[in-house]
């Protein structure tokens, strides 16, 4: 059946193509970014750690005292209007799972929901004068001109589905558009370090941008609604998912843990939970003489309907290794930003 797709896949390149050149040529025009704007995106549809890093990134702007905002589609979000604040009261319904995510993660940022991102990023420049601006899933969408596009992929995407396009593969584009991309970032989660280093030799280095490894880890467990840290020697639990690598959260789990789920259930990614889900969910659980866990992007969704029994993840990123530069990842983005500062009067 794969293979049967295989001629549509060459379609879908061309026509891929064609629209970057329209693109790079000027044929159709892009905006300029009225501040120093960042994409982080992939060239294959979900799951390679994006959320995270792009969650990594708010935190390391905070504490480097510049102020961030996310400008994000709000994928499966349905907002009353656009462009669309995301706060406390926010429902997932709303504004999609990741943008709630990312503002209960990360209070001090201003998390915009808007499809037309160029819209997104004047009004949230003009009403709370960020220092940043972070493009989630911002590769493709090329009516903005962005200062720097950083863009990731998973261990799946550098060995078994390189460079298979839709709908033969999950690729987007090929992997000809890396040379529009400044940054390439490879999660490691997963994989074994040295096949994967590997390939990446064979597939990443010879673009000659400055690639940097890194691993998505859970650090600690914590209660939902407490929002306090748990003891991590947990007897019984089940695990839930909504995302769109199930098995390398489920590996991660059993890592952190030491033990498997009672019970592991897979949901589609971004799937929009109701109520008789939960129910469904608690009494598996309750079955089990078991505590729920699920993922940081599940948990937002669930929260409403949960009792207090309700676990999840806090995540930590660590940067493995660098290739093709000497500098470490903070650094690079640090004098990126202050190279625009100084172009622009700013220093």
């Amino acid at each position: 059946m794969k293979y049967i797709l295989y001629p549509f896949s060459k379609l879908y390149k061309l026509g891929t193509f064609f629209r970057n050149y329209l693109y790079s040529s000027g044929t159709i025009s892009s905006v300029y970014s009225p501040l120093f704007t960042v994409s982080i995106g992939n060239l294959s549809w979900g799951g390679t750690g994006k959320t995270p890093l792009c969650e990594w990134m708010l935190k390391w702007a905070h504490g480097n005292k510049l102020s961030p905002m996310v400008i994000t589609r709000g994928y499966r979000g349905r907002p009353p209007f656009y462009p669309y604040v995301v706060d406390s009261k926010t429902s997932p319904l709303y504004s999609g799972d990741e943008p709630l995510m990312l503002y209960n993660n990360c209070p001090f940022a201003k998390i915009i929901v808007d499809q037309k991102r160029e819209r997104g990023i004047y009004f949230g420049w003009k009403k709370f004068k960020p220092d940043i601006a972070i493009l989630d899933d911002g590769f493709q969408y090329r009516k903005v001109k962005k200062h720097l596009d950083i863009l990731v992929f998973s261990g799946d995407d550098i060995t078994k589905n390189w460079n298979k396009i839709i709908p033969y593969g999950p690729f987007r584009e090929s992997s000809n558009s890396i040379n529009r991309a400044q940054i390439l970032c490879v999660n490691s989660t997963g994989h074994r370090p040295k096949d994967l280093l590997v390939r990446i030799n064979e597939r990443l280095k010879p673009y000659r941008k400055p690639i940097y490894v890194f691993h998505v880890e859970i650090k600690k467990i914590i209660s939902v609604h407490k929002k306090q840290k748990v003891s991590n020697s947990i007897d019984n639990y089940i695990l839930v998912t909504g995302i769109g690598n199930p098995n390398r959260v489920l590996n991660s789990t059993v890592n952190f843990l030491n033990k498997h789920p009672k019970e592991f259930l897979a949901y589609s990614d971004h799937y929009i939970y109701k109520k008789k889900d939960w129910e469904f969910i608690w009494q598996v659980a309750k079955n089990k003489r078991a505590i729920v866990l699920c993922t940081p992007k599940d948990a937002v969704k669930l929260m409403k309907f949960a009792h207090k029994d309700l676990y999840t993840f806090e995540l930590n990123i660590s940067f493995e290794t660098k290739m093709n530069t000497n500098e470490e990842f903070e650094e690079l983005l640090g004098k990126a930003i202050l190279e625009y500062k100084s172009s622009h009067g700013h220093v």
